[in-house]
């Protein structure tokens, strides 16, 4: 652990140690770190829309996630994959989005819909 000043530039950190400021914020003795990033989780799986999923993570400190929406793609299809993007598009989490890589269903099990790299991601 290192006790000393953080230097900011609107949201993004810029350096460490003595800089002259605007203005100064005392944190008295709290810690900063950087936010989380969850490289591989399934919003969907949690029962709740990205918003709602949002509220549940940001505040423990994941402010970013990798998202594979198969499961909502393979019961909604396209329809799906976009109110996920939709969903989260203003939220306070970055949320990227993985191709579903299973979607569509097997032949022997099929999908609500068809979607495409092209009609998906485009």
């Amino acid at each position: 652990m290192t006790n000393t000043s953080v230097a900011l530039a609107g949201e993004f950190i810029v350096g460490l140690g003595d800089y002259r400021a605007r203005a100064e914020i005392d944190l008295a003795g709290a810690y900063v770190a950087p936010g989380f990033i969850d490289a591989h989780v399934h919003i969907e799986s949690a029962l709740v829309p990205p918003a709602e999923f949002a509220r549940a993570v940001v505040p423990r400190g994941t402010t970013t996630v990798i998202t594979d929406p198969h499961e909502i793609a393979n019961v909604l299809g396209l329809e799906g994959i976009r109110f996920m993007f939709e969903s989260a598009k203003f939220g306070p989490l970055n949320m990227y989005v993985m191709p579903p890589p299973v979607f569509p269903r097997p032949r022997w099990r099929p999908a609500a819909r068809s979607c495409t790299a092209t009609t998906c991601f485009l």
